[in-house]
């Protein structure tokens, strides 16, 4: 066997790619996480383009940080109880209705401004 083809399968097994279900779910899960990161991007540069100070995106970074903690630990033991099916389709679902929730609902800043 060769390096390179030591490399190859050393690296990266393309196997599951192979099943057309396992590729949607694969590159749809790539297009969420790219969004979710080019979000986490945005709202960080909205923070500083509105307040003009570090400290709020930290504490942005902060207060994004205790639900990951705490959604995770219950997330764990939710899949580890139910069908891990079930499981990413409920979450599927509530993940697309609170982003089109989030599109309809007014700005939190107007809410603000409207006081």
């Amino acid at each position: 066997m060769t390096l390179l083809r030591w490399l190859r399968t050393a690296a990266i097994d393309t196997k599951p790619l192979k099943h057309t279900d396992f590729r949607r779910l694969w590159a749809g899960n790539a297009v969420s996480f790219v969004g979710f990161q080019l979000t986490a991007v945005a709202v960080s540069v909205q923070v500083f383009a509105v307040s003009g100070s570090s400290l709020w995106v930290g504490a942005l970074g902060a207060a994004a940080l205790v639900p990951l903690v705490l959604f995770g630990l219950a997330g764990g033991a939710i899949s580890d109880a139910f069908d891990r099916r079930v499981v990413l389709l409920v979450s599927s679902v509530v993940t697309w209705m609170s982003t089109w929730g989030g599109c309809f609902s007014k700005p939190c800043w107007e809410c603000a401004a409207s006081r």
